[in-house]
C-alpha cells in the first residue's frame, strides 16, 4: 500500500493523474486529505471535476488563523497518527505547501520512504514559504520526481545523489490534457460573466499571503490591474480565493472593485470552469504557481505578481513575466502580455508530455513494491 498527501488546489490537480495511474495498475493507493485549503463544498468540486475518488482519510481541518508552524504541527500530528496505524510502503507528497512539508516530516521521523513530486524547483527566494518548504522536503526525501533537466540540475547542485532523481515531467500537464476537451465543452451561458467570454478578456487570481494580507499592497495591485484594464479596454475576470474575498471585505475594497466597469469580482471556480475560462483569455494575472503552469501549457501569456517564480523556464521562453509589487508596473505588464500571441510565436513547453502520472506510478511500484516482496 502506498499513500499520497492532498489538501490544496494544486495538489488536487497534480494528484489526479497519479491516482488514476495507480487505479489502472490495480495498485493500492490511499489518499490522505489534510483539508489545508478551501471549504468542504469547494473540495468536492475539485474531486468531481478531476474524477478523483473520495479520500481514504481526511484530517480534522486546522484552526483558521494558525501561524505556519502551528498549522504544520497540527497537520503533522494528524498524518503521523494515520502513518502509525497503516504503515504504507511509501508516502508521496506533491509540491511545496505546508501540508506536504508536514507529511514529509511525519514520514521521515517514522522512517517511512518518502517521494517528492515536483522536486528540485527553485525560485532562489528563501523568504517565500514555498521555497522554504520545497528545499526542506527535497533534503529529507528518498526519491525525487523532477519536472525537467533544470530541476534535476538544481538537486544535483545541492548534493542530492543523481540515482535518487527521476525526470518525469509535471502531472499538471497530464491533468490539462485529460480535461481540456471536457472543460471546453462546458456551457457557461448562465454565468454572470458569460457576456465577457464573447469579447477579449483577461483572467486574474490572487491568494498569496504577502499580496492579500497587506491592505496597501493589495490595494496597489488592484489599482494597477484596474488601470491596465482601462488602458486595454479589457474586462478582467477576477476569481478570488476565499481568503482574498475575506480580506477585500475587511479592508473595505469590495465596493470599489464592484463599482468598476471592467473588474469582475467572482468567487473561486472549479477546475473545469477555470480551465475553460483561462483557455479563452488573452492573458492571465496571477500569483499562483499552478496557474503559471496552466497558462503556459494553454498558450496564454501570464503576468506574475510575485517577487520570484519557481518556474523560471516560463520567463525564459517568453510565456511569463514577473511584475514585483511596488517595483514593476502591473499595468505595463498587462499591456505587454496583451501584445503576445502564442498562435503567432509559440513557445516550447517546459513541463513534459503529459505522461508523468504513469512514470511516477511505475517508478514507485518498481522500487517499493519490489522491496516489499
Amino acid at each position: 500500500m502506498f499513500a499520497l498527501i492532498v489538501g490544496t488546489r494544486p495538489s488536487f490537480i497534480m494528484s489526479a493523474p497519479i491516482i488514476q495511474a495507480f487505479e489502472r495498475a490495480d495498485a493500492t493507493l490511499c489518499i490522505i486529505h489534510t483539508a489545508q485549503h478551501y471549504s468542504e463544498n469547494m473540495n468536492a468540486v475539485f474531486f468531481r471535476d478531476l474524477n478523483i475518488r473520495a479520500p481514504d482519510h481526511t484530517l480534522k481541518a486546522a484552526e483558521i488563523g494558525l501561524t505556519p508552524a502551528r498549522q504544520i504541527a497540527a497537520i503533522m500530528i494528524g498524518v503521523e497518527d494515520w502513518l502509525l496505524r497503516e504503515r504504507p510502503q511509501a508516502l508521496m507528497v506533491l509540491g511545496d505547501t505546508n501540508s506536504n512539508l508536514a507529511g514529509a516530516l511525519a514520514a521521515r521521523k517514522l522512517n517511512i520512504p518518502l517521494a517528492h513530486i515536483e522536486a528540485g524547483e527553485r525560485s532562489g527566494d528563501l523568504t517565500a514559504p514555498e521555497e522554504q518548504n520545497r528545499r526542506m522536503i527535497d533534503h529529507i526525501a528518498d526519491i525525487h520526481f523532477a519536472t525537467n533537466n533544470r530541476s534535476c540540475r538544481n538537486l544535483i547542485q545541492e548534493n542530492i545523489a543523481s540515482e535518487r532523481i527521476k525526470v518525469v515531467g509535471a502531472t499538471v500537464v497530464d491533468s490539462v490534457h485529460q480535461n481540456l476537451q471536457k472543460a471546453t465543452a462546458l456551457d457557461l451561458s448562465a454565468k454572470e460573466y458569460a457576456p465577457d467570454l464573447k469579447t477579449p478578456y483577461a483572467v486574474m487570481t490572487l491568494h498569496r499571503q504577502e499580496n492579500v494580507e497587506d491592505r496597501d499592497r493589495l490595494d496597489g495591485i488592484l489599482a494597477e490591474a484596474t488601470e491596465g484594464a482601462h488602458r486595454l479596454n479589457r474586462p478582467v475576470l477576477f476569481f478570488a480565493h476565499p481568503r482574498t474575498l475575506k480580506r477585500l471585505c475587511e479592508f473595505g475594497l469590495t465596493d470599489r472593485i464592484q463599482a468598476d466597469s471592467l473588474i469582475r469580482l467572482l468567487p473561486g471556480a472549479g477546475y473545469l470552469e477555470f480551465l475553460r475560462v483561462l483557455k479563452g483569455a488573452t492573458f492571465a494575472i496571477t500569483d499562483s504557481g499552478g496557474v503559471q503552469q496552466e497558462a503556459c501549457i494553454l498558450g496564454v501569456p501570464a503576468v506574475t505578481v510575485m517577487e520570484s517564480t519557481p518556474w523560471p523556464d516560463t520567463i525564459e521562453i517568453g510565456a511569463n513575466q514577473l511584475c514585483k509589487p511596488g517595483q514593476s508596473s502591473l499595468s505595463d505588464g498587462m499591456v505587454q502580455a496583451n501584445q503576445k500571441s502564442y498562435a503567432d510565436t509559440p513557445w516550447r513547453q517546459p513541463f513534459g508530455d503529459g505522461s508523468a502520472g504513469d512514470r511516477i506510478m511505475r517508478a514507485m511500484l518498481l522500487r517499493y513494491a519490489t522491496e516489499a516482496a
